[in-house]
């Protein structure tokens, strides 16, 4: 294997939702699944247990978790088979749950993993009229929370903001929130499944694939209730090169970058692995390891490396996503 490895092309995992819909297949081209409730597309993830196969570059025919296994320092700098970072499509048909995660410290109590999770989404669609909703609200305290949660109306409390495309936002572990019905969304993660619940919209706990718990006991305990916001997430760092404009948005869990537009620009690489999908049209992508050409809804793993990244792109909007240190 070269000093800097080719891409490495993921082929999606898509998973039913009963909140879900089929903008996933309409408009990012991904697999029809039969029932349209497909919810998510996790398009780069190794994390307990669910590894995306590789269709091409290193370990193709395999998946991502044996890939790292085997050779996790070439490729992520680091040992073992999970990827520390995860990133999935949402189209939300319906709405989700009111719900919570935790940050690392609860995390590890409750099943012996540190698998916090702070998290971002970028609005690829939105109906009109569509929201999220993120942190309780000023006039609402613990008591005002539990008082709507028995009386089934907990949305109440929340801070809704409307949906448009292009909108970004950084939801910090500890923030209560729930996705409006309506919206196609990027998600870039920390590695982390885990979900506490406050309610379901009357949703059965066996209404779909997945059981659908509500604990109130360890929603209360991962909740941080004085996170007020906002949470719009505000670009570090904007710049144009020709007619690609690209975004910056930085946290201490992760980097997410947006570039939209037509023509080739060089970036620079922070030297640790990266994360690049397509939300809209193609692009090319070129760095020391070699190339390869990813059409809309295609994801793949740029191996750790500091060759600057080049990006060819035709109508594209391409969103990167990388750890803050290499």
């Amino acid at each position: 294997m070269p000093s800097e490895p080719p891409p490495i092309l993921l082929e999606p995992l898509i998973r039913e939702k009963p909140w879900g819909g089929d903008w996933l297949s309409k408009r990012l081209g991904k697999p029809v699944m039969i029932g349209g409730r497909a919810g998510e597309s996790w398009e780069a993830a190794s994390v307990a247990g669910v590894s995306n196969p590789i269709r091409e570059g290193p370990g193709a025919g395999g998946t991502l978790e044996a890939l790292l296994r085997e050779d996790g320092p070439a490729i992520i700098g680091r040992e073992g088979p999970s990827l520390p970072l995860l990133f999935k499509y949402i189209h939300a048909r319906d709405h989700l749950s009111v719900q919570v995660h935790p940050d690392s410290e609860i995390a590890r109590r409750h099943t012996g993993r540190p698998e916090g999770k702070t998290e971002a989404w970028r609005i690829l669609a939105a109906e009109e009229g569509a929201t999220a909703r993120l942190g309780l609200d000023s006039r609402s305290d613990r008591g005002a929370f539990q008082r709507a949660l028995d009386e089934g109306r907990a949305e109440d409390c929340l801070v809704r903001h409307t949906a448009r495309p292009g909108d970004t936002y950084l939801i910090p572990a500890g923030c209560i929130h729930a996705i409006g019905g309506g919206v196609l969304i990027a998600e870039i993660q920390e590695a982390s499944d885990i979900t506490y619940r406050f309610a379901d919209w009357g949703r059965l706990p066996d209404s779909s694939a997945d059981s659908r718990p509500i604990d109130l006991e360890k929603a209360f305990e991962s909740a941080r209730l004085d996170l007020a916001g906002p949470f719009s997430w505000t670009p570090a760092e904007v710049t144009t090169q020709g007619a690609v404009r690209r975004e910056r948005f930085v946290s201490d869990a992760f980097i997410f970058e947006a570039l939209d537009g037509d023509g080739e620009i060089e970036v620079e690489r922070p030297g640790g692995f990266e994360i690049i999908s397509v939300a809209g049209g193609e692009t090319l992508i070129r760095s020391g390891g070699g190339e390869a050409s990813l059409r809309l809804g295609e994801t793949a793993l740029l191996p750790k490396g500091k060759t600057p990244l080049i990006l060819r792109m035709r109508g594209a909007l391409v969103l990167r996503s990388y750890l803050p240190t290499a």
